[in-house]
């Protein structure tokens, strides 16, 4: 049987998926050393920016109820908990919601739970800053695994554990899980989904 060549497949079925896809799809299935060791990230950019509606109470008070019953829970949930979460607040935030964020990482099984307070648009223009704040607050070996997830979301409890399952030693390689659920929650609807490039994709860096 004839060699497959995995460049000229990525770079020929380029425009019927995206990129990321593909690889991923191809590459999770070449062997590596096990004993290569990486750190893994989660991100939550909870309200950083220079929109006013950031630091807007009726604002905060709607997405601390999602955080609240949604998003934490799931996170609390992983059954892999060997990672670090980066809470990403405005520095203006008010002080009530700066106290609630804290009470309730009180009541968790997480350890690694960094609270970050910054003036800075992280949405923007921000990678040299944000990995400026990561390194000040743990120590970074060669390889990251960077997961992001919204202030709205919910991971399944394995999602943490599937994603490190997939880890393969390949600067700028991204980790797509492209099926979820969507809860539309005035109905209480829940449907599922497809998409090929979903809101918690993954990239892995070579430090």
């Amino acid at each position: 049987m004839k060699k497959v060549d995995k460049a000229y497949i990525i770079k020929h079925l380029k425009k019927f998926r995206p990129i990321k896809e593909l690889k991923n799809y191809i590459l999770t299935n070449i062997p590596y050393k096990k004993e290569v060791k990486f750190d893994t990230i989660l991100i939550t950019f909870f309200n950083v920016g220079i929109n006013p509606i950031a630091i807007d109470e009726i604002y905060l008070e709607k997405r601390f109820e999602l955080f609240d019953k949604y998003t934490f829970p799931s996170i609390n949930a992983q059954t892999d908990k060997d990672f670090t979460w980066f809470l990403l607040f405005n520095d203006k935030t008010p002080e009530i919601y700066k106290k609630r964020i804290e009470i309730l990482i009180k009541n968790t099984n997480l350890k690694n739970i960094k609270i970050i307070y910054t003036k800075y648009d992280l949405h923007t223009c921000t990678k040299p800053y944000l990995n400026k704040i990561i390194s000040s607050e743990m120590q970074i070996g060669e390889w990251l695994l960077s997961i992001r997830c919204d202030n709205d979301d919910m991971l399944a409890k394995n999602y943490i554990e599937e994603a490190k399952k997939n880890f393969r030693p390949l600067h700028n390689m991204y980790i797509d899980f492209i099926r979820g659920y969507n809860l539309y929650l005035p109905t209480g609807e829940l449907n599922s989904y497809k998409c090929r490039s979903n809101h918690f994709i993954m990239l892995k860096i070579q430090r």
